[in-house]
């Protein structure tokens, strides 16, 4: 396991997936030296895989971290194929569309990195992509404030 960045801002992702006839669920936790700063819970109407769910819950996160003005970030996720397909340029064509809106994407952070992190320092990115499937479909959560149903995660330390 890679050690976690020192970076001053992180962007921790996750995404719920059950089947792909199912809703889906993406969530992100942006951190500034290790604070929670902005949070984001996203619904999807469906998507083929967890593994394209995940990529695409990056990819808002993404998103929605560039809007917020900050271009310097360590995105973190327990997703370890989808790091492995992104840091070793991996060919994989049922994965190429998302891969390469990934690299477009990172193009514009003048410091872009990606981490593994397990699962249990991934809590509240994992709360928020469930939440996310429960959302109406397209809507989206965005608050520098915790949701009231996160907040037991929301308090959690999170190793740097």
């Amino acid at each position: 396991m890679q050690e976690l960045s020192a970076t001053r801002w992180r962007c921790q992702t996750d995404a719920s997936w059950i089947n792909e006839r199912d809703r889906v669920g993406m969530g992100f936790v942006l951190l500034e030296d290790g604070i929670p700063t902005l949070f984001g819970a996203h619904g999807l109407h469906a998507a083929i895989s967890p593994l394209h769910t995940v990529a695409e819950g990056l990819l808002w996160a993404m998103q929605e971290v560039l809007r917020q003005g900050t271009k310097a970030v360590c995105f973190e996720s327990d997703c370890e194929q989808l790091i492995k397909l992104i840091r070793d340029n991996v060919d994989w064509p049922a994965m190429a569309s998302e891969l390469d809106e990934i690299k477009a994407l990172s193009a514009e952070f003048i410091d872009f990195s990606i981490v593994y992190i397990p699962r249990s320092l991934n809590i509240r990115a994992d709360s928020l992509a469930k939440r996310g499937r429960s959302h109406i479909f397209g809507s989206s959560f965005i608050n520098c404030f915790a949701p009231s149903w996160l907040a037991t995660h929301a308090g959690q330390e999170v190793a740097n």
